[in-house]
């Protein structure tokens, strides 16, 4: 858990922290896309 809340980040760490879910979620439609469940993943 992040100690720094959200009204407590600058608007460009708000913009990065957006982003970076952006990101994970785009990562976690592909892996399912392409047949990998979640928990294979992660137990590498």
């Amino acid at each position: 858990m992040k100690s720094r809340t959200w009204e407590n980040m600058t608007a460009e760490q708000q913009e990065e922290e957006k982003r970076e879910c952006r990101l994970a979620d785009e990562l976690e439609a592909k892996e399912r896309r392409s047949g990998y469940t979640s928990d294979f993943d992660y137990d590498n």
